[in-house]
């Protein structure tokens, strides 16, 4: 069964903010399927949006059973930064914060978007530290737009799939290309896969060797290869045997990490990490371009989407797939992996850093650890609690989420209850989403 979108909002104080709020960009998505683009202009209490839209000369009133999911536009006039923790609640809900303290009772924290908040220990089960806003140079992938094709076919077209291309082909594009970098992109094909992804390259679009690096997949193997204009030719970085069957549906999704300034290079392949690889050149490519090359014939159609560019953080990669353990004690993970059991006593300011201080099952005095060597926190006894009955998620920025049974949208903050914090109050701008969630229906009791 579907939740209901209740906002606890009298329809007397919605008529008033259709004139008071602000107007902000939203895209709904509708749960037949359709979609609307407009400006959110209230809610009120039976969950009806108005939405003044370019489809009606008056706003839209949308009833709240056929809405799904609400994205709010990015707000540019917020330039606060997001914190860099993440405190997750017994409910599975994250809050980007500021840790400000911590001892028995529960922890101190703060952020642009929630203000102060104060946490009973009870009610957290882990914490990340280190956490931090991947810079983005460029995403894309759905539109041609900054591309130029090289050569008189144009074999490549784009929609909301990504970019095709039926034959061969190129594109090109400049980018501010940062010293270290993360490179992602989604491969599709029918029949057979013949692509090159260049990237920090001198020469753009070109033939011939110029300084490059390039990701080539040809359906029997996958390599990274280094373009070199001093040897006029290529040499092969990385070379892995995988032919094209090996992933299901026929699909690929790559993530290469580079550092320009060292020359190594590390590659995911469908989220898992194939290798480390050093540049056996000491002159490493300094190039803007990007470029996409199909070399497929017209009979195997292929697809490149979900191209994002960012500035790699180095810090942000401490974070991995640890295991909280058997939950009697608490438990913190170093940045390099170390892992203690015991007790974390507290949190605290000390000169310019915060102190983490963890009594360990194996030492008599208690460790005391700067926040910048400290990865995962996992609490003691931190079961999951039930919350079925919120009905409603709101996205933060940061890849924060609260679930709530209700929330009121005012000019500047949207309010709500919290099934475990109690009020809480959310700046808008600090919102990206807020989307239905389907609640499982009780089986009933047979009489």
């Amino acid at each position: 069964m579907t939740g209901t979108w209740n906002f606890n909002l009298k329809r007397a104080a919605a008529l008033v903010a259709l004139f008071t709020l602000p107007v902000q960009a939203a895209d709904i998505s509708l749960s037949d399927g359709c979609s609307l683009t407009g400006e959110l202009m209230a809610m009120d209490d039976s969950g009806t949006i108005t939405l003044v839209s370019s489809l009606s000369k008056k706003p839209l009133l949308l009833l709240g059973e056929m809405v799904k999911h609400v994205g709010f536009e990015e707000n540019t006039a917020s330039e606060s930064e997001i914190p860099g923790q993440r405190v997750e609640l017994i409910n599975g809900d994250v809050l980007p914060v500021t840790i400000n303290g911590l001892d028995d009772a529960g922890m101190k924290a703060s952020s642009p978007d929630l203000g102060e908040v104060w946490i009973p220990r009870e009610l957290i089960s882990s914490v990340q530290l280190g956490i931090f806003a991947e810079k983005e140079i460029y995403s894309g992938g759905d539109s041609l737009t900054g591309w130029e094709q090289k050569g008189g076919t144009q074999v490549w077209t784009a929609d909301s799939s990504g970019l095709t291309a039926e034959g061969s082909g190129t594109l090109t594009r400049d980018v501010e290309m940062p010293e270290k970098f993360i490179l992602r992109f989604r491969m599709e094909w029918t029949q057979q896969p013949n692509f090159r992804f260049a990237f920090a390259d001198t020469a753009p679009g070109k033939g011939g060797i110029d300084d490059r690096y390039y990701f080539d997949f040809n359906g029997s193997s996958l390599s990274i290869f280094r373009d070199s204009k001093e040897l006029r030719k290529s040499k092969p970085i990385m070379m892995l045997g995988r032919a094209a069957d090996r992933f299901s549906g026929n699909t690929l999704e790559v993530e290469i990490r580079g550092d320009l300034g060292r020359g190594l290079l590390h590659l995911y392949l469908d989220g898992t990490l194939e290798g480390r690889f050093t540049d056996p050149l000491s002159d490493i490519p300094n190039g803007s371009g990007l470029t996409l090359t199909n070399r497929a014939s017209q009979n195997s159609s292929q697809t490149i989407s979900q191209i994002q560019l960012v500035e790699w953080d180095e810090r942000s990669d401490r974070h991995r797939s640890e295991e909280r353990g058997d939950g009697t004690s608490d438990a913190m993970i170093g940045r390099s992996g170390e892992r203690w059991g015991g007790k974390l006593l507290s949190i605290r300011p000390e000169g310019d850093t915060t102190v983490y201080e963890f009594k360990s099952d194996f030492q008599k005095e208690p460790l005391l650890l700067p926040e910048s060597e400290v990865s995962t926190i996992f609490f003691e006894g931190s079961e999951e609690s039930s919350s079925d009955k919120e009905g409603l998620i709101l996205r933060l920025r940061g890849n924060g989420e609260l679930k709530l049974a209700s929330c009121v949208f005012e000019s500047e903050t949207v309010k709500a209850k919290h099934p475990l914090l109690g009020e809480v109050e959310v700046n808008r701008a600090g919102i990206t989403a807020l989307e239905k969630r389907d609640i499982p229906k009780a089986n009933p009791v047979e009489e």
